[in-house]
């Protein structure tokens, strides 16, 4: 197997963080301009109009469990423990924190939202035990 192909997930996932900047700053510009907000409002997040917040969580979620994500698949990497099985949760994991984000970022249901954030959080579960059994030579 490639390793390096335990990068891929990455890229997207990291992709998927970067491009939510988009949409975040045209809702803060339209809401500047629609008079919702004032500029000077954004130096805090808790002035934000509920719609401009709703993205600013967005965002900011793709910066905790994503961490973890990161962390196992350059930990995998360097430690030459990329199998199938890892590679296979990798793209799992993206695929529903995709989800995750159309949710998020347009209904915001929580009753539809938790239930995908925990299938991304039992795979980021599934990934860091398979790393450790596979760097234990267990798996």
């Amino acid at each position: 197997m490639n390793s390096e192909a335990i990068f891929w997930p990455v890229i997207i996932q990291a992709l998927v963080t970067l491009f939510l900047y988009i949409p975040m700053s045209a809702r803060r510009i339209a809401s500047v301009k629609l008079g919702t907000a004032k500029a000077s409002d954004y130096r805090l997040i808790e002035k934000e109009p509920e719609d401009v917040r709703q993205m600013t969580r967005a965002i900011a979620n793709q910066y905790e469990t994503p961490i973890l994500f990161y962390a196992v698949c350059l930990s995998a990497y360097v430690t030459q423990n990329v199998g199938a099985t890892l590679l296979t949760l990798a793209w799992v994991y993206v695929a529903v924190k995709c989800v995750h984000v159309f949710v998020h970022t347009t209904s915001n249901r929580l009753r539809i939202r938790r239930p995908i954030f925990m299938v991304s959080f039992i795979t980021l579960i599934a990934m860091w035990a398979v790393f450790a059994l596979q760097l234990g030579g267990l798996f």
